[in-house]
């Protein structure tokens, strides 16, 4: 009798918990077919694709549809990218188009390199020290717009910086009248002094 509630206490104990996760995964819906799983993960239909594909220079459009029956994954990845880069954006002024424009020529030979080193993989023997020549180029390009992006970071946080040193120098001159105000905020006593 004791084998037997030993044994109905190990089922209940191992036994259910274990056909409920069984359960569990027969319930879980089968994933997409490999084919459309890259189409499924980008979220891209083939009209969207062939749009995408259209703005492109022939050079690059023809690269990736060259990558696409090799590395699908890596094709819908870097045609994504593209779009990135592509977005237009109305009002900027000269500063911000700089950036934009900087940034866009970035992010195209990112895209460049990537295209090159997969077609060095591909490639034949005797066409990869053409490839080869090519990729550097592109990377040092590359590598100056990049240095050029982070000047222009180092110039913004060097303005950040001297603000905020203004900023500090203010605040400490007019001490009482921050706490002060503070205070009013805090006690309610400022609602009759709002501008409107």
């Amino acid at each position: 009798m004791n084998k037997i509630k030993i044994g109905l206490l190990l089922f209940l104990f191992i036994g259910l918990p274990l056909t409920k996760t069984i359960a569990q995964e027969e319930l879980r819906p089968p994933e997409p077919p490999r084919a459309a799983q890259y189409e499924y993960l980008y979220d891209i239909s083939k009209e969207k694709e062939k749009e995408y594909l259209n703005k492109l220079d022939k050079d690059l459009k023809a690269d990736l549809q060259e990558m696409k029956k090799f590395d699908k994954e890596k094709y819908y990845e870097l045609l994504m990218e593209t779009q990135y880069s592509n977005f237009r954006v109305m009002h900027l002024d000269a500063e911000e188009k700089e950036i934009y424009d900087r940034q866009n020529k970035i992010s195209n030979l990112e895209i460049k390199t990537e295209v090159l080193a997969f077609k060095y993989q591909q490639a034949k023997a005797a066409d990869k020290a053409n490839i080869k020549s090519e990729l550097k180029n592109k990377l040092g390009e590359l590598f100056e717009l990049r240095e050029k992006d982070r000047q222009y970071q180092i110039a913004q946080l060097e303005k950040e910086l001297e603000e905020l040193k203004v900023s500090m120098d203010y605040r400490k001159k007019n001490k009482d009248l921050v706490i002060s105000r503070r205070m009013q905020e805090l006690l309610g006593e400022d609602k009759y002094l709002d501008w409107d």
